[in-house]
C-alpha cells in the first residue's frame, strides 16, 4: 500500500456510517490497492476470494432485487444489534451473496470486516488478518458460505468466529515479534553507542528514539519521509539520524529512485512480515507443520 493512498482508505474504511457511495468508492479504491499485502492474483484465481469456487456456484439475486437488498445491508451495517464479530460475519456473506459487483466483490467483502471491526473498536487502525486466514482456509469457506446459502447461519458464524481467533492469535504473534524487536534494536544502538564513545543511552527525545519507534509501521524510509513523520524541519538532522541507525546495523541504504534519491530499509520488519503472511498461508499457520500451500507467498529471506 502505497503511503499516498493511506488516507483516502481509511477515510472509508474508519466511516462511522456507510452508503451507496462508500461501497462504490470502496470498490474502486481495493481495485488499485490490496489490503495488508494481500496478494491478488487475478489470472491464476490462486488467492482472490472474489473468483473462488463458491462465486461461480452463486447464482446472485435478480437485479431489480439488489437496491433493496442493499439498503437493507448497508442498515444492519452500520447498526449494532449483534455482537461485532457476529456482525462482520453476517454482513461479509451477505456481500457476498448479493454479489452486486460485475468484479471486485471479493475485496469489497473484506474491506467491510476490516471496516466493521474497526467502527466496532474491536481493531484499530491495523488491519486484523481475517480474510488471509479465510483464503487459507478456502475449502472450509466456500462450505461455510454455502450453508449460509442454505439457511445454516450459525455454522457459518462458528467459522469465521474461528477464523477470527487464528487471526487475532498470528496477529499477537506478530506484535510480540515487533515488541522484541525494537527491544533488540535499542541495545544495538546503544552497544554502537559505547564502541563509538559515548557513555550515555539513547535519549527518549532524541530523532534517533523517535525513528526507532516509527520504523515498524514504516520499515523503508527517506530523509523526506523522516522530516514529515518526525516533524523535522532540518534535513541534516534527518540524514543524520538515519545515517547513524544504518551504522548501528539497523537500517540498510540504498538508491531507490531517481537523482540518487536513498531509501533506508529496515529489512528486519520486512522478514517479520513475510514469515508471518508465510504462517498464513500455512493450513496449519505453521510453516513447521505445513508448507504454505494456495497462494503466492514471499520467499524465504536469508538473515
Amino acid at each position: 500500500m502505497s503511503p499516498s493512498s493511506t488516507p483516502s482508505i481509511q477515510t472509508w474504511l474508519t466511516k462511522t456510517s456507510w452508503s451507496w457511495m462508500t461501497l462504490l468508492q470502496c470498490r474502486q479504491r481495493s481495485l488499485q490497492k490490496s489490503l495488508c499485502k494481500e496478494y491478488v492474483l487475478l489470472k491464476t484465481g490462486l488467492a482472490d476470494l472474489t473468483i473462488t469456487p463458491s462465486m461461480r456456484l452463486l447464482s446472485p439475486p435478480p437485479p431489480t432485487q439488489v437496491p433493496g437488498l442493499l439498503d437493507d445491508l448497508i442498515e444492519y451495517f452500520n447498526g449494532a444489534d449483534h455482537a461485532a464479530l457476529v456482525q462482520a460475519a453476517l454482513v461479509h456473506a451477505q456481500f457476498e451473496t448479493i454479489h452486486p459487483f460485475p468484479d471486485g466483490n471479493g475485496r469489497v467483502g473484506r474491506a467491510m470486516i476490516h471496516a466493521l471491526l474497526q467502527r466496532r473498536g474491536l481493531t484499530d487502525a491495523a488491519v486484523l488478518p481475517v480474510s488471509m486466514v479465510l483464503a487459507t482456509l478456502g475449502d472450509r469457506y466456500v462450505d461455510g458460505l454455502t450453508k449460509f446459502r442454505e439457511g445454516d447461519v450459525l455454522a457459518w458464524i462458528s467459522f469465521f468466529v474461528e477464523a477470527a481467533q487464528v487471526a487475532t492469535t498470528k496477529a499477537a504473534e506478530l506484535a510480540d515479534s515487533v515488541a522484541a524487536l525494537e527491544a533488540e534494536w535499542m541495545d544495538k544502538v546503544n552497544h554502537h553507542r559505547t564502541a563509538q564513545g559515548s557513555k550515555r543511552a539513547l535519549k527518549s527525545n532524541s530523532t534517533e528514539f523517535q525513528l526507532l519507534k516509527k520504523l515498524p509501521a514504516m520499515p523503508l524510509v527517506t530523509v523526506s519521509i523522516v522530516k514529515s513523520e518526525l516533524g523535522i524541519s532540518s534535513t541534516s538532522t534527518a540524514r543524520d539520524a538515519l545515517d547513524s541507525l544504518t551504522d548501528a546495523g539497523i537500517l540498510r541504504k540504498k538508491v531507490i529512485g531517481a537523482g540518487g534519491l536513498l531509501g533506508y530499509f529496515a529489512d528486519d520488519v520486512f522478514m517479520l512480515v513475510d514469515d508471518a503472511e508465510r504462517q498464513l498461508a500455512s493450513t496449519q499457520f505453521n510453516t513447521r507443520l505445513s508448507p504454505p500451500t494456495g497462494r503466492a507467498v514471499p520467499a524465504l529471506r536469508d538473515k
